[in-house]
């Protein structure tokens, strides 16, 4: 601030993210612009199960593929207490699911990891979540196919 003559030692001013731990570090960046985003780590491909969409950083935990357009993953339950996981690639609603299947006299309780249930006269569970596992109650031996 004192100087009133350029000895060339000016440098221009390079916006950014001066934290080098921070997901969108800018290594040529000399003033911080407050732009740094934390590292979120995670399974980034949406193609998997485990995807989780707030991650930037992928962490190799992806190891169930999601079938893509028609290769269902199929479960064949027996009549009593089930563990399912829904392996689609979109939340989707239990009783159209189970509706547009032709399942829904088959199931009497089916429970998500919270305690949230779904019967035929309650439904507390409303979505199938991507990645989740579902405890279910048939009354009789039943295949269940997830897809997209």
């Amino acid at each position: 601030s004192l100087a009133n003559t350029n000895d060339g030692s000016c440098v221009a001013v390079e916006e950014g993210c001066t934290d080098s731990l921070a997901f969108n570090y800018d290594s040529l960046a000399n003033t911080n612009d407050g732009s740094c985003v934390a590292v979120e780590e995670g399974c980034t491909d949406s193609l998997y199960t485990e995807y989780n969409a707030a991650a930037n950083t992928d962490d190799g935990s992806c190891v169930t593929n999601v079938p893509s357009g028609g290769d269902p993953i199929t479960y064949s339950l027996s009549a009593g207490w089930n563990m399912v996981g829904y392996t689609g690639a979109t939340a989707q609603n239990v009783t159209e699911f189970l509706t547009d299947n032709d399942l829904l006299s088959q199931f009497v309780i089916i429970k998500d990891i919270s305690g949230k249930l779904w019967t035929p006269d309650v439904s507390l569970l409303q979505k199938f979540v991507p990645g989740e596992g579902y405890l279910m109650f048939s009354n009789s031996p039943k295949n269940l196919s997830f897809t997209d």
